[in-house]
């Protein structure tokens, strides 16, 4: 038998069966879907794990490699501006069981945990719909909040708006929050 018929020659001038990838789809697509496969996978552990950074990102050169300014928003140069304002908000929130002490603190807590999110903007709009969907007698409002914040980290949502130029350099700054001192 002559096998010369069955095969073709590709752009690349490479022998192939002739249609395989038509009468064989499984074998001849197998690197799309397994690299299709290995995508999914990993954004499913990202979304499990609530993780921001694919895990790739280890093998990236790290941050204070470079000394050019981060791109990432500075926190409120005015952070009790800020939680005064927030506890505003939030004393204002109708059927909300306000704490000033337990609130103070869960609010320094949510903007040390999410600095790259502006606790006013998703104070005033969670408010918003608080108006609209009042609290139940089981309701946690502390919980609720908490997932505003981490909703606002996941869509991208209220983030603070950069005033100024960062100055401070990136190895210094990740020896202040190892050691908790506020910027």
């Amino acid at each position: 038998m002559n096998w010369y018929p069955l095969l073709t020659s590709d752009l690349n001038g490479d022998m192939a069966l002739h249609d395989w990838g038509e009468h064989n789809p499984y074998v001849y697509f197998a690197t799309e879907r397994s690299e299709s496969a290995k995508k999914s996978a990993l954004a499913r552990w990202q979304k499990k794990n609530d993780l921001e950074t694919p895990s790739y990102a280890n093998r990236i050169r790290p941050a204070y490699d470079s000394y050019a300014p981060s791109p990432s928003p500075s926190p409120s140069p005015n952070i009790k501006d800020d939680i005064e304002k927030c506890m505003s908000i939030i004393q204002s929130i109708p059927a909300y069981p306000f704490d000033a002490e337990k609130d103070t603190q869960f609010i320094i807590e949510k903007i040390q945990q999410f600095p790259h999110i502006d606790p006013i903007s998703l104070l005033e709009n969670w408010k918003a719909y608080i108006l609209d969907h009042p609290f139940k007698e089981n309701s946690s409002p502390h919980s609720q909040l908490h997932n505003q914040f981490k909703l606002a980290r996941k869509y991208n949502k209220h983030k603070r708006i950069r005033t100024e130029p960062d100055t401070i350099d990136p190895i210094d700054r990740a020896i202040q929050r190892m050691q908790g001192v506020q910027e």
